[in-house]
């Protein structure tokens, strides 16, 4: 029978941290851009304008339009503000910082699924929020939604979970075949829906993979 003074707690705690940390660090990036969503109140002047009148269009008179623009985007922002009571602005500000919030745990795995490295994963996590004013802030990930460019987001979040896709079946030892490729054909469906010019990334991965 063992003692409590026996037990080491400070191994059990290593052991159930790491075990953990995914769901620690969704936890801080959904506080963090709750955090900013708070601070900023509102929409910078940018996709919030252009996208919103669209979203505006699919609330008030149920119809989509604007050739060239992402359809899904502005589809799932509609719904978001029907069902949250938000006004267009508001649903896209909303939208986009759910995605971005997403995004860096979608780092995390993808870096790890593909160095099985908790370190390389962590750093992946921490680039989500790097900013350097010194360069063209629209470069940087995070800036995108600081900036407003809303709907950049929205694809990135396709291509990121279009890589993960990808690298779970070529480190799971299948054989990649026509099957087991369908997540990545309605991935690159998304895409082409969202923002044709993300399926470049598609296009070039099937043709090393059919080459």
């Amino acid at each position: 029978m063992h003692k409590l003074t026996d037990f080491n707690f400070k191994p059990f705690l290593i052991k159930n941290l790491k075990s953990g940390l995914p769901i620690i660090l969704f936890l801080f990036s959904l506080a963090y851009f709750s955090y900013v969503v708070g601070f900023i109140k509102w929409p910078t002047p940018s996709d919030a304008l252009n996208h919103g009148k669209f979203v505006a269009n699919a609330v008030y008179e149920n119809k989509i339009s604007g050739i060239g623009y992402p359809y899904s985007f502005h589809v799932t922002a509609a719904n978001l503000s029907l069902s949250m009571h938000l006004i267009p602005g508001e649903a896209i500000f909303t939208l986009t910082a759910a995605i971005m919030a997403l995004i860096p745990s979608v780092l995390y795995s993808l870096s790890y699924i593909n160095t099985r490295s908790k370190i390389f994963s962590l750093l992946a996590f921490i680039s989500t929020f790097l900013i350097n004013s010194s360069y063209e802030l629209g470069q940087w990930l995070v800036s995108n939604f600081l900036i407003g460019r809303y709907a950049n987001i929205y694809g990135y979040l396709g291509v990121f979970m279009f890589w993960v896709f990808i690298s779970l079946e070529e480190n799971s030892g299948r054989t990649l075949t026509m099957k087991t490729m369908l997540p990545v054909l309605l991935i690159s469906i998304f895409l082409f829906i969202t923002y044709p010019l993300f399926v470049l990334f598609v296009v070039i991965y099937l043709i090393f993979f059919f080459c």
